[in-house]
């Protein structure tokens, strides 16, 4: 298996950036439309014999069990350190290859693997986590399954509640 670096993070004018590399400028092609990117990247960090060695760990969460196996987790300490945030896109500079977000949990120098667009924010697995619900590809017509609260969260300017 083979694991292609396409570019990194960086700080930019006070800015956290994802820049590519050269040869994949191409594929930043029609990515203007999306506001929500999820940005895979690899926790160079925490990638050692030991930190890939740790399967358990201690409680996590204030609330949460006295232990949990790794894959409860979000931490980067993982068996492969691969890890995936959702950023807020700034602003895109197409020809130096440079994606601008206000924040990512991620250290400047940081490998990135891959970019994916967001087609809707409510698909994200963020929200998705948040409230249980799985828009789909077509996140207006599992609405009209919905009821209760759940409703108020794809409400429609012009809706009534």
């Amino acid at each position: 298996m083979v694991i292609q670096e396409i570019g990194s993070v960086e700080l930019i004018e006070g800015m956290f950036a994802i820049k590519l590399q050269k040869e994949f400028l191409p594929a930043l092609t029609n990515i203007s439309g999306f506001t929500h990117l999820d940005i895979v990247w690899w926790g160079s960090l925490f990638d050692s014999k030991e930190t890939r060695d740790i399967l358990i760990t201690e409680k996590p969460y204030k609330n949460g069990p006295d232990t949990l196996g790794i894959f409860a987790t979000r931490s980067p300490v993982r068996p492969n350190p691969i890890l995936i945030t959702t950023i807020f896109v700034a602003k895109i500079d197409f020809e130096q290859g440079i994606i601008y977000t206000p924040y990512i949990d991620a250290e400047p120098g940081t490998p990135v693997l891959d970019i994916k667009p967001i087609i809707n924010p409510q698909e994200s697995r963020i929200f998705q986590c948040l409230t249980g619900v799985n828009t789909g590809l077509n996140g207006m017509k599992t609405v009209q399954n919905l009821t209760g609260k759940m409703s108020l969260i794809f409400k429609r300017k012009g809706d009534k509640i």
